[in-house]
């Protein structure tokens, strides 16, 4: 993922394919490209979650024809570190069978228990080891100082297998550091909540909204061929914390703001503030986290699969990518999902009539 940072150009750029079978379908080059049964995206809620802490789950899965509706899913968590000298994501063990895969769900919207020990699995904390084999080392952080616990997707499209490895990000607090850091730490940062995709309008046509594929309004028509921008847009997020907005932001607890901290506490949809922890330097200091938009679409094509924003440009809460329609009259299915560097995710699906 270009113009952010963080993990969001690695496993969560979008759903890894395992490449393991034969018989995987084949795409064109351009990532944007839906030409066939694809794993776009898999959202955890909470986006963060604490080891023993419970998940729902959310699969994209999408085709030529729009989002297929009854894949055969199966979710499973790997509990293998990934051993000091090997240079992937995780450990080549994930991808097999035996303890190290535990099977917690089936179909699109299951729901998961994060591993009790995630946090010295793939997190801070000092990993275990089984008898006869040599100590490990604490993972290393991404560069938004998370953790992720990965989760291995056995897919069934259309008859295609679509293997996949997604993560949900652990909340571990930081590896080092002083008690009064540990404190900042903690008083500085909440844990990850999932960004909110607006909406999706055209500027082009005089920002009218894109229509969602879920049948409730006709689909939006453009001409065949013209190109057409595409805006993204998010919730903005408080530049201080302010008691009875709505948002338990960091600063802010059940002692401070019981309005907004008491019962299920609702962090910013959009680009939040965080502390990052500089294992080089031992310094905390405040950030925000980056926005990273991809488009797809069945048919046309975009001069970007992805855009965005960067940490530095948070208070901008828009993003366009700009679509060319193809030259053939039809529907053409497009979805678009938003990110944030902490592995929050969110999408919308649309179809359009191309004239």
């Amino acid at each position: 993922m270009v113009m952010t940072s963080g993990r969001l150009g690695l496993l969560l750029a979008s759903l890894v394919p395992l490449a393991l079978a034969a018989c995987q379908p084949k795409f064109s080059d351009r990532f944007s490209e839906v030409v066939g049964p694809r794993v776009l995206a898999l959202r955890s809620d909470p986006a963060e979650a604490a080891p023993r802490g419970k998940v729902d789950y959310r699969l994209l899965v999408v085709d030529d024809s729009g989002i297929v509706q009854h894949p055969s899913v199966t979710f499973a968590y790997c509990t293998e570190p990934k051993p000091v000298n090997q240079i992937s994501d995780v450990s080549a063990a994930c991808f097999g069978t035996g303890d190290q895969v535990m099977e917690f769900g089936t179909g699109l919207a299951p729901t998961g228990q994060i591993p009790a020990q995630a946090c010295s699995q793939f997190g801070p904390n000092v990993p275990l080891t089984k008898p006869g084999e040599p100590p490990g080392r604490p993972t290393d952080p991404d560069s938004t100082g998370g953790y992720y616990q990965p989760v291995i997707l056995h897919v069934q499209a259309d008859g295609t297998p679509l293997d996949a490895l997604g993560e949900t990000r652990i909340h571990c607090g930081i590896a080092s550091g002083t008690v009064q850091q540990l404190q900042e730490y903690s008083q500085r940062t909440k844990p990850n909540q999932n960004p909110t995709l607006s909406a999706v309008t055209v500027p082009t046509l005089g920002d009218v909204a894109l229509s969602e594929d879920d049948g409730s309004t006709s689909p939006l028509s453009v001409p065949h061929g013209v190109k057409q921008t595409l805006r993204a847009s998010w919730p903005s997020c408080p530049l201080d914390a302010e008691c009875g907005d709505g948002i338990c932001s960091p600063g802010e607890d059940e002692t401070s703001c019981m309005q907004d901290c008491a019962q299920n506490p609702v962090g910013c949809a959009g680009p939040e503030p965080y502390a990052y922890f500089d294992p080089g330097t031992f310094a905390l200091s405040d950030r925000h986290e980056s926005m990273r938009v991809s488009w797809f679409a069945t048919a046309g094509s975009f001069d970007s699969d992805h855009t965005g924003q960067s940490a530095a440009n948070f208070q901008n809460t828009t993003s366009d990518g700009v679509w060319t329609a193809p030259s053939d009259p039809g529907p053409v299915f497009l979805w678009v999902v938003l990110r944030d560097d902490r592995g929050g995710v969110d999408w919308k699906s649309f179809r359009i009539d191309v004239q």
